[in-house]
Formats: structure tokens, C-alpha cells, sequence
């Protein structure tokens, strides 16, 4: 619900945009805006407000993802704030064709 109030995903969007797929600057910029914001609702379930907290907190989602709200939920926290990230490529070698197989 925090992540939903006007203010806040405008905050969000706006790290989001800055942070433009770069993964370095996703950790500097969007992690601590979204944990700030999802501070203030953690603590009061007795979490932290500070990147642990909300780590401890999506641990605890987690124990619970057998119930379809609370997954629904934890999915939904996730997607307000993960980045879509492109496919690695692989690092796996090729396979050899089967006629240049050693016997």
C-alpha cells in the first residue's frame, strides 16, 4: 500500500527512470527509495527500517508463499520495484555436434 500512494511512485518512477536498467546504479538509487518507503509499514510489524529490515520482512513473506494472498501480495511488492531485467547471456560452452564426440 505504501508503494501506491501518488507521492511515492512518483518517487520511485523517477529512480526507476534514473537508474534506466543499469544494475549499479538499480542498487544505488532504487533499493534505498523503496526500502525508505516500505520502512515505514515494516517497522511496524517490528522490522528495521533499513535495507536488513526489508530484507528480513520479504524473508518472512516467503515462509508464508503456500498462501495465495500472501504470495499474490509479495509478488505484487516485487514487481512495483524490480527492474525487468534482460536476459545473461549464456557463459555455458556450446555443445558439440554429435560427429566431433570422442568415442
Amino acid at each position: 500500500a505504501a508503494l501506491n500512494e501518488p507521492a511515492a511512485a512518483a518517487r520511485l518512477r523517477d529512480v526507476q527512470a534514473q537508474s534506466a536498467g543499469d544494475i549499479g546504479k538499480f542498487l544505488m538509487m532504487v533499493i534505498p527509495v523503496a526500502t525508505d518507503i516500505v520502512g515505514a509499514v515494516t517497522t511496524k510489524y517490528g522490522f528495521t527500517q533499513d535495507q536488513g529490515g526489508a530484507m528480513a520482512f520479504v524473508a518472512e513473506l516467503q515462509k508464508h508463499d503456500s498462501d495465495p494472498e500472501i504470495k499474490q501480495m509479495a509478488a505484487d511488492l516485487k514487481a512495483k520495484f524490480m527492474p525487468a531485467m534482460p536476459a545473461m547471456p549464456s557463459t555455458a560452452p556450446a555443445a558439440a555436434p554429435d560427429d566431433e564426440l570422442p568415442e
